[in-house]
């Protein structure tokens, strides 16, 4: 489906999730699939196995790619050619455990297909979690996965890549399946616990436990090791080193649902209708039990927090901390959840944060050097405030709070930079009727603003819905709106925009969500 110099429009997507991603794709002529193919960015690391799949989803082969380069297109031959026949729909897929795959959004829009006639494909497809079929769609989106075919006719054949890249479009959506996992706080891979793998279907990746380890209090900082045990609500903590990338996330069945088309309308009455996050698809995972436990400190770099029902705080301070179904109710205090100012790699996955409308109010999270999948946060003031890289993803942030001197946002920042908030639903109106400040205020009133994306979401309510821009004497940087859907229930409009002189605020291809038209909104 794709030339031997084809180079990616995206060639790492930011997500370390481990994946099974594939090509759905039917053959004109008779032959043989004799390999399959894929394009690798640097960051796609670990070991990368290959699959063919009838449509139904028998698997028909797989192999193991070896001897693969830095990046650029790796291949793998099948130890048996696999015969296809003209007129039906095979899978072919690749499966890596890091992530950071290609990608290229809307690429089969419009019935468009990819292919030169003999070898034609029609759809992406992924599977977060171990090896599997993949059956996900997200953005009529292209993998960069393609076959070896060889011809039945002339006999002996050379096998080529299929070549002549026609167009290209991308699509994706969550996962299924119902884990129920060990509560835990734990350190990871390495020489720390051993991995215990889910029940029910396998669409998400395995769950670290911990045995024989020493007890203290849940309340008590955690440096470590595991939280938490099948049957009571005490903590062992055991240091170890920091955990591999293909065991940071599970996904949920509504990770990266489907994105927005200008044919959809009427979104916000029911986000998950439309693909969009709500209560159907964020915050902890059906069947799994939570524990519960106090207020939570990490210090220990590569902890991993798990299957809590925590009543106070959670605070992480460390690098490399992953934080999975995990519900917060909040007691007060100045944040739920908190990740500092100066770490990294922290995964926060299928969360839950109940602020209770508090008297004065409690922010949710609060901080940078984060990826925070399929949250719901509600009963908060600010559900979000970001510093520093930062991404939201797949997330529903609703029925926030607004005391008396409150400045209630969505997502909130001050001045940030390398920050995306992607395909999420943000609800800037308040239960009782009234409205919140914004579902999002991107300003830098306290430092420079770098550059912000908020990208394929569906956003209301709000004085106005977003804002966006610099006070004097700060840079309001790059900040772009793409994508986005909105409803109509904002007090004043949909955006107000005041950047630094010189700069402007993108705004592309925004629509209104009742009816699909466009929206267009100048600084």
């Amino acid at each position: 489906m794709f030339s031997t110099t084809t180079q990616p429009v995206q060639a790492a997507e930011q997500d370390a999730q481990a994946v099974e991603l594939g090509a759905v794709f039917h053959v004109t002529v008779p032959g043989n699939v004799v390999g399959i193919r894929y394009y690798k960015s640097a960051q796609n690391t670990g070991t990368h196995t290959a699959a063919l799949w009838t449509s139904s989803g028998t698997l028909l082969t797989r192999a193991t790619f070896s001897n693969e380069t830095l990046q650029g297109w790796q291949t793998v031959t099948f130890a048996k050619p696999v015969s296809v026949k003209p007129g039906r729909n095979y899978v072919a897929g690749y499966h890596t455990n890091s992530g950071y795959y290609a990608q290229q959004q809307y690429a089969f829009s419009n019935g468009k297909t990819l292919g030169d006639g003999i070898v034609i494909e029609t759809k992406g497809v992924y599977r977060y979690g171990p090896e599997g079929f993949p059956t996900q769609s997200w953005h009529d989106s292209s993998y960069y996965v393609d076959v070896i075919f060889a011809p039945a006719a002339p006999s002996s054949p050379t096998p080529s890549a299929s070549s002549s890249l026609t167009t290209q479009k991308a699509s994706g959506a969550g996962s299924s399946g119902t884990p129920t996992a060990t509560p835990s706080i734990s350190s990871g891979s390495g020489s720390g616990p051993s991995v215990a793998p889910t029940s029910g279907p396998t669409t998400s990746a395995p769950v670290p436990t911990n045995s024989a380890l020493p007890t203290a209090s849940p309340s008590s900082p955690a440096t470590g090791g595991t939280l938490g045990a099948p049957t009571s609500p005490s903590a062992s903590f055991t240091p170890s080193s920091p955990p591999a990338s293909s065991n940071l996330i599970t996904p949920s069945p509504s990770s990266s649902p489907s994105a927005s088309t200008p044919t959809m309308s009427n979104c916000w009455s029911r986000p998950s209708a439309c693909g969009f996050p709500d209560a159907t698809n964020t915050g902890v995972q059906p069947g799994v039990a939570l524990t519960s436990s106090g207020g939570v400190t990490i210090t220990q770099d590569g902890a991993v927090v798990q299957n809590l029902l925590i009543t106070g705080e959670l605070d992480v301070f460390a690098n490399n901390v992953t934080v999975r179904n995990v519900k917060i109710v909040a007691t007060g205090g100045y944040h739920a959840l908190y990740t500092g100012w100066n770490y990294h790699g922290i995964i926060i996955d299928h969360v839950e944060i109940d602020g209770r409308h508090l008297n004065p109010s409690v922010p949710g999270l609060v901080g940078s050097g984060f990826t925070a999948t399929a949250l719901n946060i509600h009963g908060t003031g600010d559900a979000i405030d970001v510093g520093d890289n930062v991404t939201v993803r797949d997330s529903w942030l609703h029925d926030l709070t607004v005391n008396s001197g409150d400045h209630t946002d969505g997502v909130q920042s001050t001045g940030s930079d390398n920050v995306l908030i992607t395909h999420c639903t943000i609800d800037a109106t308040l239960p009782n009727g009234g409205v919140a400040n914004s579902a999002l205020i991107i300003g830098a009133d306290l430092s420079n603003m770098g550059t912000v994306n908020v990208t394929n979401s569906l956003l209301g309510g709000g004085n106005y819905t977003i804002y966006a821009g610099a006070d004097p004497g700060y840079d309001s940087g790059v900040i772009n709106f793409t994508g986005n859907r909105f409803a109509r229930n904002a007090r004043y409009g949909p955006c107000s925009f005041g950047p630094s002189p010189g700069r402007t605020i993108g705004f592309t291809n925004n629509v209104w969500d009742a009816d699909g038209t466009p929206l267009v909104c100048t600084s």
